[in-house]
């Protein structure tokens, strides 16, 4: 796609206006990745986006607790039938 300077200046002011490359590819009728790849030829960046997610971090298994579960699911698979 050849970019105008009318082009390039929408382009510039809809990303400093938050709009995503999708919204921006349909404001200006090219596809997603011509607004990606000129986004990323100008330098232009959001910077670092905090995760929005929270993950759960579960604390580690004490060691007898897990060896215990070992010795179940070996135990189940002893008192399976065999053909």
């Amino acid at each position: 796609m050849r970019w105008n300077k009318r082009e390039l200046a929408q382009l510039e002011k809809l990303w400093a206006a938050g709009q995503s490359a999708a919204q921006i590819a349909r404001h200006l009728e090219c596809s997603r990745n011509a607004v990606c790849g000129r986004l990323a030829r100008l330098g232009l960046t959001r910077g670092h986006k905090p995760p929005t997610a929270k993950p759960k971090i579960d604390p580690p298994r004490s060691e007898g607790r897990r060896r215990w579960r070992l010795v179940a699911i070996a135990s189940e698979r002893s008192c399976r039938k065999r053909r």
